[in-house]
């Protein structure tokens, strides 16, 4: 499921999900740290973060 929502406020719990994705918003938030550190507090522990653009590179970290 994608939603669209304010990448530095998203309305969820704290490790909520698996995996998050954020396809555009990361690498062109105007505080990007906000960005990460939101889907940071997303992410279960052992989670999956990925970063990245549709026709870019993806960055992707694990074990949050």
């Amino acid at each position: 499921m994608f939603e669209e929502r304010d990448a530095e406020a998203l309305p969820y719990e704290n490790a909520t999900f698996d995996a998050v994705v954020s396809l555009i918003a990361a690498m062109f938030a105007p505080r990007p740290e906000l960005v990460a550190a939101e889907l940071i507090r997303l992410s279960r522990p052992g989670g999956i973060i990925a970063i990245g653009q549709l026709d870019g590179p993806w960055i992707r970290w694990a074990d949050v």
